[in-house]
């Protein structure tokens, strides 16, 4: 009995990886994301960026950087704070790396100001010795195993970020990033504050086109089966790459993000919205959920302790119901030689400004409808003031010539 219980225990072992980004305690009631979180048991949590919105918004959507070292202090600590991510801390391992609103600069790059202030901030809400490595780096980058066969690389998008260049990490963390890459492990988990994949949307940010080459040149020099984790974007999807045989196996991306507050929360029609402005490159609706959300990874190896399959999904942050899922099966993202034909025409070989023009176009016919009242509707509010301030001048002109 003993034999056979350890046989299926090795079977079924598996790895779990929670994670989430965009946080806001300030315009959300009491989440209890975390407790939602930590009933999946995961065995680790990752941070992807905006665990706290630390600078500072004004004019309703301008942010600027927060100088005040307390206040930014007292914005994380709303988060570590918070009764349930106190107690999940407690019983899950945190790993996390900023994107822009923890790094205290929206959109940020290199010309930061204040981001040695910021990272160490960051550091501190982590609990990270004074004393780390970290603490010293160009950014705060890191890595680690997940058992020997899985390693989880975190980039940092930010810190040396050169929208000029096209750099999104920096020369000491792509030296840095290629030694990890040429290690001998089954699996790469790599993460992201903003999506890698996509190359046609508006407006989001995503990786800058010479990064996301010089990325995909080192996975296709050491053959690294890959799965991308992203956050930033506040809505979650599933995507696929759609040229296979560049590489000669699949890469896929789970996007997770808005953990308290979503788009849906704020944009009407949402679905028909990013219908326009998402071409089905990279996946179609069904692979995406609008509400707030946080992702969950599994890790399933076979019997010989190699991975066998993996499960990515979209969870629900308000009722913890499964809203998009994908199982990869392992050989779909390990190289194969028969699957290689980088001279095979593929969909990313046209124009990506081409795609964009010709889905919006195509989405015009498709919710023909759906414009044609918003159109009305916008004439029609226009005339509505139109005729209230031709009123409201008579009026005036009137008292104007009565005075």
């Amino acid at each position: 009995m003993f034999l056979i219980l350890t046989l299926i225990i090795e079977i079924n072992a598996s790895y779990r990886i929670a994670f989430g980004s965009c946080i806001k305690q300030y315009r959300s009631h009491q989440t209890d994301v975390f407790k939602r979180i930590g009933e999946f048991k995961p065995d680790v949590f990752l941070w992807i960026g905006d665990a706290a919105y630390v600078d500072v918004m004004r004019i309703g959507i301008k942010f600027s950087g927060e100088t005040n070292e307390t206040k930014i202090e007292q914005k994380f600590n709303a988060t570590k704070n918070d009764i349930y991510y106190k107690e999940f801390i407690k019983k899950v391992p945190i790993k996390g790396v900023y994107d822009d609103h923890d790094y205290n600069q929206n959109d940020g790059d290199k010309n930061n100001p204040l981001k040695e202030i910021a990272k160490q901030k960051y550091l501190d809400f982590l609990d990270i010795p004074k004393n780390s490595s970290l603490r010293k780096q160009q950014g705060i980058y890191q890595s680690f195993n997940l058992g020997k066969k899985v390693k989880v690389i975190m980039t940092d998008g930010r810190y040396n970020r050169d929208v000029e260049t096209g750099d999104m990490l920096g020369e000491e963390q792509w030296i840095w990033l290629e030694k990890q890459l040429k290690q001998k492990y089954k699996l790469f988990i790599i993460t992201s504050g903003v999506q890698v994949m996509p190359d046609d949307r508006r407006p989001a940010e995503k990786w800058l086109p010479e990064s996301q080459k010089r990325l995909y040149d080192l996975l296709d020099k050491y053959k690294a089966p890959t799965i991308f984790l992203s956050g930033d974007v506040h809505y979650s999807e599933i995507m696929r790459y759609p040229c296979p045989n560049k590489f000669g196996r699949t890469m896929y991306e789970l996007t997770s993000s808005g953990m308290t507050f979503a788009n849906i929360d704020v944009i009407p029609y949402i679905d028909i919205v990013f219908d326009f402005l998402f071409p089905p490159t990279f996946n179609d609706q069904d692979k995406q959920f609008y509400g707030a959300n946080f992702g969950l990874v599994d890790i399933i190896f076979d019997q010989n302790d190699d991975p066998e399959k993996i499960i990515l999904r979209a969870i629900s942050a308000e009722n913890s119901t499964t809203m998009v899922e994908q199982t990869i099966q392992y050989y779909d993202i390990s190289f194969n030689q028969g699957r290689l034909n980088k001279e095979h025409e593929c969909i990313l070989d046209h124009d990506k400004n081409n795609r964009f023009i010709d889905n919006f176009m195509n989405k015009l016919h498709v919710h023909l409808n759906f414009v044609i009242l918003l159109a009305s509707s916008i004439i029609g509010i226009i005339f509505i003031n139109c005729i209230i301030f031709v009123k409201w001048l008579k009026v005036a002109i009137q008292i104007y010539y009565d005075d």
